[in-house]
């Protein structure tokens, strides 16, 4: 792995915490991510199809410099897709 091994020691050591580490560079991916919690597309008979884009598209808009937009959007879709393992595995939809 590529990160620092006092961080990786940190997660360990928080893995059971409701606290995480959140490395700078990832802060506003997070942000927004956080922000899109009510803004998720799901299907009519149950479970998540993924984000609605349009919402997404607006609150980057809001919150993260132009500069940022493709490299947020990118870290978002790599949350998006586990978020959408995680829920539909569950049943939470």
């Amino acid at each position: 792995m590529g990160a620092p091994a006092e961080f990786r020691a940190h997660v360990e050591a928080t893995r059971q915490s409701r606290e995480f580490p959140v490395l700078p560079e990832n802060a506003a991916s997070l942000d927004v991510f956080l922000r899109m919690a009510t803004q998720w597309v799901v299907a009519p008979m149950g479970g998540a199809l993924g984000m609605n884009y349009a919402s997404l598209r607006w609150i980057m808009e809001l919150t993260v410099p132009p500069e940022r937009h493709v490299r947020t959007l990118e870290d978002l879709q790599v949350m998006e897709r586990a978020a959408l393992e995680v829920i539909n595995a569950r049943g939470e939809v």
